[in-house]
């Protein structure tokens, strides 16, 4: 057995080391980790005054946010069962000064050692009031957070070939991804393009997402800034949704949601996130080009967060949406921005510091795969001129309402200082115009 306790989310690959980790292990060996849930709202004035009163730290590690990231990191590496308990402990402090002096025995002095003087003691009196709020009827404090467990087991045979990380799941879990955005679900998995496909890396990928990601959130966030915030009781589309990341989101916003992917591991993913919390989410494995297990007319808005990138049929995807929308309805999506981010485009720096975009080939209509062996972008990638998707839209009865190039929030800005230079994301939003479903298009038998 290979334990790590309360460590795993200090780590900045925690993927990289349960995957040296399994190495270790025998035949049906277990690996046992832990990590806290939440962390008891009662105590949310501690964060707030670290936050107002200590300068700023850089985190210890990628973090990890409750069961379902727990659980994600062996699954994607180990490959055995895996089990996940949630239990509350109670922590008592006999009053606030044993809570003060606890304090200087763990990671969170790292806080408290970079504060002046002055900043210290305003930071210890402000809690000595607020800790009150934690007193029980027994006269102690009480903190009582979640702490989850999560034991996994390898497979029978697992060290018959011995050559680290033999196969595709394991070499990315080995080496995560570090590409500034999540190339999308909703794929084709053409034959001959690579071994590596979003199936082989759909388990690896399930589990990032889990662990979480400034990035992947900055994403979310951004698509969410501009679909319609009236989404009570509204249908809606995730196009590509891949293991629901979005479609969780506008699913708690109220809305009525189905997801579409083509493939059945993420479908997978996303249908096992909403077994362990149900919002509703209806998901679908299907082809993006025809949707044709939806009805015409069917939702009022479709969203598709940095997935159509991923189609290689832009004029099929964008008629099968506007199939499905209703008159009116709105298409919300994201893409790599094409101007900056084409096939062999790279970064360089200016006379004066400062980082800039290298682009060519902007005008090459094509699919590619990044030589990153961390990158999720060597599953590929299709690269289109921003008249090619404008142009497109309008070709299917879409009318262009807004563009936006986000800027990126502060924590992607600390981790990819030169995206505050030039966007790695074009946001569009069009609406349909048509006055009644388009007929389904009729394709040459070897089209279909």
């Amino acid at each position: 057995m290979v334990c790590c306790a309360s460590a795993i989310y200090l780590l900045g690959d925690p993927l990289a080391a349960i995957g040296g980790w399994r190495w270790l292990l025998r035949p049906g060996g277990r690996l046992a980790l832990s990590a806290f849930g939440d962390l008891d709202g009662r105590w949310a004035w501690k964060q707030e005054l670290l936050g107002r009163l200590a300068p700023p730290l850089d985190p210890l590690g990628a973090g990890c946010d409750g069961p379902a990231a727990l659980e994600g990191l062996p699954r994607s590496t180990v490959a055995g069962a895996v089990t996940v308990q949630v239990e509350r402990v109670d922590v008592v402090y006999a009053d606030a000064r044993a809570w003060w002096a606890e304090q200087w025995t763990h990671g969170e002095r790292r806080a408290l050692e970079r504060m002046d003087s002055r900043a210290l003691a305003a930071y210890q009196a402000a809690a000595f009031i607020a800790i009150e709020g934690c007193r029980e009827a027994d006269g102690a404090l009480h903190w009582r957070p979640e702490v989850v467990y999560a034991i996994a087991s390898t497979w029978p045979g697992h060290h018959q070939d011995r050559r680290p990380h033999p196969d595709p799941v394991c070499r990315a879990a080995r080496r995560p991804a570090t590409a500034e955005c999540r190339p999308p679900a909703g794929r084709r998995d053409d034959a001959g393009m690579s071994e590596v496909t979003w199936e082989s890396m759909a388990d690896w990928y399930a589990a990032k997402l889990a662990a979480g990601s400034p990035i992947h959130q900055w994403t979310v966030n951004v698509i969410l800034a501009e679909v319609d915030q009236d989404l009570d009781g509204r249908p809606l589309l995730d196009l590509g949704c891949g293991e629901g990341l979005v479609a969780r989101e506008l699913a708690q916003r109220g809305a009525q949601v189905t997801g579409v992917d083509l493939s059945e591991l993420l479908i997978g993913h996303a249908r096992r996130q909403e077994a362990r919390r149900p919002l509703g989410i209806h998901y679908r494995v299907g082809d993006a080009r025809t949707l044709s297990d939806l009805p015409d007319g069917s939702f009022a808005g479709v969203a598709a967060n940095l997935s159509i990138n991923d189609m290689p049929d832009l004029h099929a995807v964008f008629g099968a949406v506007s199939r499905v929308l209703r008159p009116g309805g709105w298409l919300v999506f994201t893409v790599p921005h094409p101007c900056f981010e084409t096939p062999h485009a790279g970064w360089a720096t200016t006379p004066d510091g400062r980082p800039a975009r290298l682009v060519n080939a902007y005008f090459d209509e094509t699919f590619w795969r990044s030589t990153n062996p961390q990158g999720v972008r060597r599953v590929g990638v299709w690269h289109r001129p921003l008249a090619t998707y404008l142009n497109t839209l309008i070709g299917h009865q879409f009318t262009v309402a807004r563009v936006v190039e986000p800027r990126p929030d502060a924590a992607v800005a600390t981790l990819h200082p030169g995206r505050t230079e030039v966007p790695v994301l074009l946001l569009v939003r069009a609406v349909s115009h048509h006055a009644a479903p388009p007929a389904t298009p009729q394709y040459p038998d070897h089209a279909q």
